[in-house]
């Protein structure tokens, strides 16, 4: 009995790494969807408009912050492309780390 517990736990372990790592890049698919989703005018870039729309569906998010972070991405033509996109998702999801006073 005490190897089936152990061989349990070892795989809840190994699971919750996965799920990790399938959290920090997400499925390629699913952010095409999801960019498709966001940029409603379909011309394939997400403005500033869209993107404080998608990011504050929920009521969450604070429009200064969303603004900052949309510029510090978007560089000079103030549109995000799909990898620009992608860089914020990782963000969200654990890819790189958001500065504090963000």
């Amino acid at each position: 009995m005490p190897n089936f517990k152990l061989t349990l736990l070892a795989t809840v372990i190994a699971t919750m790494g996965l799920t990790s790592v399938a959290q920090a890049e997400p499925n390629e698919k699913w952010v095409k969807k999801r960019f498709a989703k966001v940029d409603t005018n379909a011309d394939e870039m997400i403005d500033l408009e869209e993107y404080i729309a998608f990011r504050t569906r929920n009521g969450k998010g604070k429009i200064k912050g969303i603004t900052k972070q949309f510029n510090k991405v978007t560089g000079d033509d103030d549109l995000l492309n799909l990898e620009e996109f992608k860089a914020t998702l990782k963000n969200k999801k654990g890819g790189k780390k958001k500065n504090k006073k963000d």
